[in-house]
């Protein structure tokens, strides 16, 4: 018995990943930047877990990931609560003791985030969720399968983290709240991951993410104002 945790992933093609980010970046950019992402993400070492890969796309763009030691599997059909709720059921199905779902968009999520994950379903929490500064979240783990949790869900919007808690009030789960954190949607998100990065290296914090940063310095110029921080594409 152990606890799943299954990233959910879209294969880095251009015209299908990151398009939220076209423009002012190019597919071809959007679509390496994504594939960073996704190498910083899966190479992370999440010990305490079983580790799967739910994919969207042509596996073959994920061999490097089944070589380190994910499971494959890929995403069901329907909008993204459908595709979560498919993948929690397989896995409580599989016998996994919870599950811990991940995206590819926040590379450098802190690791004390995911210890905490652990202690709180150790605890006895039901429900473990992680606000995004956006009004979602960037992880959610359940004790159970809870179809609620995925089913007529506002995805994609500011109202969801805040849907999501109060469907798991109205079914009495015990929930467990991680600190906010950030990941990569839009562009303005490029200029919030480059300052959380400059302050995490003031502070001697652990480098994480490496590719994602080096692929952003590479895109992506910017510059520091008075008020504001402004990007532009280096096409």
């Amino acid at each position: 018995m152990s606890i799943h945790l299954i990233v959910m992933a879209k294969a880095p093609v251009a015209g299908f990943a990151k398009t939220r980010l076209v423009p002012p970046l190019t597919h071809e950019q959007a679509a390496s930047l994504a594939e960073s992402m996704l190498c910083d993400m899966l190479t992370r070492p999440w010990t305490g877990f079983e580790r799967h890969l739910c994919i969207s796309g042509e596996s073959h763009h994920f061999e490097a990931a089944v070589r380190d030691g994910w499971q494959l599997s890929k995403q069901a059909d329907g909008d993204l609560g459908a595709r979560l709720e498919a993948a929690s059921s397989a896995a409580f199905a599989a016998g996994a003791r919870a599950v811990a779902f991940l995206g590819t968009d926040a590379p450098d999520l802190p690791d004390a985030f995911m210890e905490d994950l652990k202690e709180a379903l150790a605890s006895g929490a039901d429900l473990v969720i992680g606000p995004a500064t956006d009004g979602g979240y960037y992880t959610l783990a359940t004790s159970a399968h809870c179809p609620v949790l995925f089913r007529d869900m506002p995805w994609s919007r500011p109202e969801l983290f805040a849907a999501t808690v109060a469907a798991a009030a109205g079914v009495g789960m015990r929930t467990h709240l991680l600190p906010p954190w950030s990941d990569i949607d839009e562009v303005e998100d490029l200029a919030r991951f480059e300052l959380r990065f400059a302050d995490s290296v003031l502070a001697g914090a652990q480098e994480l993410a490496h590719l994602t940063r080096v692929n952003i310095a590479s895109i992506v110029g910017y510059r520091r104002g008075s008020e504001k921080l402004s990007w532009e594409s280096k096409r």
